[in-house]
């Protein structure tokens, strides 16, 4: 019989506070109590936010979780694990690292969580570049921004996703609001999706998104990107053309010159601009149009 090889779902940013943590924690379980797949959670963050969290579970898991914090490792194990889950869920540092650097370029899907903030965004440009990069590494790689923490009633995710389009990356068309009771359920070792409420609903529509994602080809979903751009912010989700040429190696975000893969020539966004002062630009362009906003 053919061995199974499960999916890596790698989730990153370049800073903390974007709600990283709780979102894996929240989406691993819903991915093993809303699917027959075996899931792990693979915690390679050296703070250990989700494993600290569910050391206190007081019943058992739905799921299995490992510590992985060193490149050496995550090298070693994901391939051997993959053999033995479905879902692989990865918790990577919240800094630019050769940990992440380890996890994406092994990923099916990089999943980008971040706060709908002009800082926020600003903070992307330096990432972007590196996550094309792994795709030129990992042809195959999906990726994915996801808005989170956002307030109700307010038009920031519209205005962050329009600004987020500079990056070639598509957002999920699922928010995940800030709500008291995703740090309530913290303390105690469970999660939202236990009981019925809004936050369980928007993590299983977010768990859906995830799954589309993982069932889109990296280069169909680069042609869905460059068809569908300019059109609904709720239209297809799909990520945008990978820059990178194959088997580039990783560099860091000051990296340069012509074959950089932040430097794009599509009329329209920015001309020869690299994306990471592309999506600097709007953010920038954001944070003005928001001052002087009250009650938005």
């Amino acid at each position: 019989m053919a061995q199974t090889r499960g999916q890596v779902i790698a989730i990153a940013n370049t800073k903390g506070g974007g709600g990283k943590s709780t979102l894996a924690g929240n989406l691993t379980w819903a991915l093993a109590t809303q699917t027959d797949r075996r899931v792990l959670l693979v915690d390679a963050d050296p703070q250990a936010s989700v494993t600290k969290w569910f050391d206190l579970a007081t019943a058992d898991l739905p799921f299995d979780r490992t510590q992985l914090t060193t490149v050496r490792v995550l090298h070693q194990q994901l391939p051997r694990l993959r053999q033995s889950y479905d879902l692989i869920v990865v918790d990577c540092p919240p800094m630019q690292s050769d940990v992440t650097a380890a996890a994406v370029t092994q990923a099916d899907l990089g999943l980008v969580p971040g706060l709908p903030s002009p800082l926020d965004v600003l903070a992307y440009s330096e990432l972007v570049p590196l996550l094309r990069q792994a795709q030129g590494m990992n042809p195959s790689l999906v990726l994915r921004f996801v808005i989170n923490q956002l307030t109700p009633r307010t038009a920031l995710a519209r205005e962050v996703r329009e600004t987020l389009a500079d990056a070639d990356i598509s957002v999920l068309p699922t928010y995940i609001h800030d709500r008291q009771v995703y740090r309530r359920v913290v303390a105690q070792g469970a999660t939202v999706v236990s009981e019925p409420s809004p936050a369980r609903d928007e993590c299983l529509a977010l768990m859906k998104d995830v799954l589309d994602a993982l069932n889109t080809p990296a280069q169909e979903s680069r042609w869905v990107a460059e068809a569908s751009r300019g059109g609904s912010p709720h239209g297809p989700t799909a990520p945008g053309r990978c820059d990178a040429p194959a088997g580039r190696p990783i560099r860091g975000p000051n990296a340069g010159g012509a074959g950089d893969p932040r430097r794009t020539h599509r009329a329209g966004l920015g001309g020869d601009r690299p994306q990471s002062q592309r999506v600097g630009s709007r953010a920038s362009a954001l944070a003005v149009g928001r001052t002087g906003a009250p009650g938005r």
